[in-house]
C-alpha cells in the first residue's frame, strides 16, 4: 500500500538533509497517538553522552498532540527528522518506515513510552565498534510499569552470544524478543532481515533471525527500559492475537491469520535462508518440532478457527 510522507520537521529539506554528515546511529521512533509518554522518551534520547545520532520519527497520523510535540523537539535539535503519514497503515509498516529512512551504521528502535540510560548509545557503540563478532548489542533490561516503578529486571542472556546459532536460536524466542529488537544492530545485518513482519509476534521472528545471523552481546548495565502498560500493543488494549494482527496490520482485521501456524512458517523459512551449516539449521528444525509438540492444541485450535 502506498502512502504519502510529508516532512515537516522544518529544519532542512530532505535534499539538504542528504548533504549533512551520516551519523554513525539512527535511532528510528514509530509513534501513533503517542502523547502520553512521548517527552520523556525523547529527552531520554536527546541527552546521550554519545551525540552522533539522527533521530527518525514517523507518525502514523495520530489524532492526539503526538504531531506537535514531534514538530516542538524536531526545531529544537536538528537531528530529529519528522514525518506524518497521512493515514494509519500499522505498525510494521511504521516501524519499518523508520529503517527505511536510516542511514547510519547502527540502528536501533526506539518506542515513545521505553526511556534510553543517558550512556545507552555510547556503551553499545563502543561494543559493537570493538566486537566485529557482534551482530547487535543490548542489555539488561528493567521493566517499569506506567508510573516508572521498576517490576523486575530482565537480565542478558549469555547464551544469545554463543558461538552455535543453534544455541542462540533457541534462547532466542524463549527471551523476551522486545529486549533483543530494541537493542543495537549492524545495519548491514539488519537489512539482511525480514524486519518486523505484518503479523503478530513477528518481533519473535525478527529475533530468531537476528540470533541466527550472529552474536547478540548483552551489557550487564541498566541502559534500557521497557514500560509495561495497559495501553500499549501486548496489552489490554489488544487482548488477542487476532486483534494485535489488526495492529501489525490494518488489512488483517478481517481476515483468518492462523497466527500459531504463521510463526510455525515464518521460523521455519528464517532457519533455511540462515547463513549456517546444514548440521545447525537441522538442529533448529528439531527445536522448532518440539515447539510443535508444546504447542499442538494451540495449532489445533487455529485450524477449528479458535485461536
Amino acid at each position: 500500500m502506498t502512502a504519502t510522507i510529508v516532512d515537516i520537521s522544518n529544519i532542512y529539506s530532505p535534499s539538504s538533509r542528504e548533504q549533512k554528515k551520516i551519523p554513525t546511529v539512527s535511532v528510528g521512533m514509530p509513534v501513533y497517538n503517542a502523547e502520553n509518554y512521548l517527552r520523556e522518551a525523547l529527552d531520554s534520547i536527546l541527552c546521550q553522552t554519545y551525540s552522533d545520532f539522527e533521530l527518525i520519527i514517523s507518525d502514523n497520523g495520530s489524532t492526539d498532540s503526538t504531531a506537535s510535540i514531534c514538530r516542538e523537539y524536531a526545531k529544537r535539535d536538528e537531528r530529529i527528522i519528522y514525518h506524518r503519514n497521512i493515514k494509519n497503515l500499522g505498525a510494521a509498516w511504521n516501524f519499518n518506515r523508520v529503517v527505511e529512512l536510516a542511514r547510519g551504521k547502527y540502528f536501533r528502535w526506539m518506542s515513545h513510552d521505553d526511556i534510553c540510560s543517558p550512556i545507552c548509545f555510547e556503551e553499545c557503540v563502543k561494543v559493537l565498534e570493538e566486537r566485529p563478532d557482534v551482530i547487535l548489542c543490548y542489555s539488561d533490561t528493567p521493566l517499569i510499569d506506567a508510573d516508572g516503578n521498576n517490576i523486575r529486571t530482565i537480565a542478558a542472556d549469555p547464551e544469545l552470544e554463543s558461538a552455535s546459532a543453534f544455541v542462540r536460536f533457541g534462547h532466542s524466542w524463549r527471551y523476551p524478543s522486545q529486549v533483543i529488537v530494541f537493542g543495537m544492530v549492524r545495519m548491514s545485518e539488519f537489512k539482511h532481515t525480514g524486519l518486523l513482519g505484518n503479523f503478530s509476534s513477528s518481533d519473535r521472528v525478527l529475533a530468531g533471525q537476528l540470533a541466527l545471523r550472529g552474536k547478540l552481546h548483552g551489557v550487564h548495565k541498566n541502559l534500557f527500559l521497557y514500560r509495561s502498560h495497559s495501553a500499549q500493543s501486548t496489552g489490554s488494549q489488544y487482548p488477542t492475537r487476532k486483534l494485535r494482527a489488526a495492529w501489525f496490520d490494518p488489512n488483517n482485521k478481517n481476515t483468518i491469520t492462523f497466527p500459531h501456524w504463521r510463526l510455525l512458517l515464518e521460523f521455519s523459512k528464517s532457519i533455511w535462508s540462515a547463513p549456517t551449516t546444514l548440521l545447525e539449521k537441522l538442529y533448529c528444525y528439531g527445536s522448532m518440532f518440539r515447539w510443535m509438540i508444546r504447542n499442538r492444541k494451540k495449532l489445533v485450535s487455529n485450524l477449528l478457527l479458535e485461536g
